[in-house]
């Protein structure tokens, strides 16, 4: 008569397919990260109207912060439009006093770009803040928007201005109060600006960026008096023919 041979089942245990590896569980896994640099023109709609913090402000601030400074009857300064005017701008290089008349009637007299020697400039950060607004207004979220991308500049913060004509302008402002000002600032008309931006591309391609571009420049706008600050400055538009993207891949093997 056959005999049965006694069989031993082996323990199965979850953990098995760990053992090898004890760490596998926590182990945190970064997924190569695409990058695309996108690059276009950005043409204004609108007149861009710059309002630097400028030398005098920054020295009136600098000034109430000093306690040891004697406290004493505030005397308003006479206005002086042509001061207030040149130190309104952004200057990358040169000094803009050469290239129009330091009086009351140069600085409406229109600076015309091939005339220019200085060169200016608007803050990069304003067209990045305008993309994050207009994304909000298009449901998505304003701190994953603001992380996604970046904007370049050779220049640091500021970014280049071409520009058909500079000329000052005149605009009266409410102060506290009943109180009006009259405030002189450089204005751009026939503006465009050449943009570079870094971003995450498998979060937001290329198009995403196109129709935030758009969106932004006409229910946001850059610069004072634009249109999310209630006025009607600083409106732009993309130019579809001067766009290129590069791409590049954040993924090194050691």
């Amino acid at each position: 008569m056959a005999t049965k041979t006694a069989t031993t089942k082996k323990p199965t245990n979850a953990k098995t397919a760990t053992n090898s590896d004890p760490f596998a569980a926590n182990r945190i896994e970064i997924p190569a990260v695409n990058m695309d640099i996108f690059r276009c023109r950005i043409t204004g709609e609108t007149p861009l109207v710059i309002n630097n913090l400028g030398h005098k402000a920054k020295q009136e601030m600098l000034d109430s912060m000093q306690p040891s400074k004697k406290k004493t009857t505030k005397v308003r300064a006479d206005k002086d439009p042509v001061a207030e005017y040149f130190d309104k701008m952004y200057v990358l290089d040169g000094d803009p006093r050469e290239d129009q008349e330091n009086t009351f009637e140069g600085i409406f007299t229109p600076l015309h770009f091939k005339d220019a020697t200085a060169i200016h400039g608007v803050r990069a950060s304003g067209f990045r803040m305008a993309m994050v607004r207009a994304a909000k207004s298009c449901g998505a979220k304003m701190t994953d928007t603001r992380c996604n991308m970046r904007v370049k500049s050779a220049f640091g913060s500021l970014i280049p201005i071409n520009f058909d004509y500079l000329v000052s302008g005149e605009d009266s402002v409410a102060l506290m109060g009943s109180k009006k000002d009259l405030r002189y600032r450089p204005y751009y008309h026939g503006w465009s600006v050449d943009l570079e931006l870094e971003h995450m591309s498998d979060i937001i391609g290329p198009e995403q960026i196109i129709q935030l571009l758009q969106i932004a420049g006409r229910v946001v706008g850059v610069g004072e008096w634009r249109n999310e600050k209630n006025g009607e400055m600083g409106a732009f538009d993309v130019d579809l023919n001067s766009i290129e993207v590069e791409k590049i891949q954040l993924h090194h093997k050691l």
